[in-house]
């Protein structure tokens, strides 16, 4: 997520804007080949992360529960139904 981005950039039109950080030659070919149906503006990535990176976010109790029925086999439909009910 690109939190604060109305700072920077108010006229995006949209609440929601996601944050890609391409990492590698890879990545980069990947993003090259899709970025044609996407909308971009290159962002330093200080600017990103000034907002929404400050401490790490509190890891939901059901994670382990969740992560080790998926690995299980576990029908990951049923497992999320599962935990949206508790």
């Amino acid at each position: 997520d690109f939190w604060g981005h109305k700072n920077y950039y108010p006229d995006l039109g949209t609440d929601s804007v996601s944050a890609l950080m391409v990492n590698s030659q890879k990545g980069l070919d990947v993003f090259e080949s899709v970025k044609g149906g996407l909308f971009h503006i290159q962002v330093e990535p200080g600017i990103v992360f000034k907002h929404n990176h400050r401490a790490p976010c509190g890891m939901p109790q059901n994670r382990t529960n969740i992560l080790n029925d998926l690995i299980g086999g576990k029908d990951a439909i049923a497992v999320f139904e599962e935990a949206l009910a508790e």
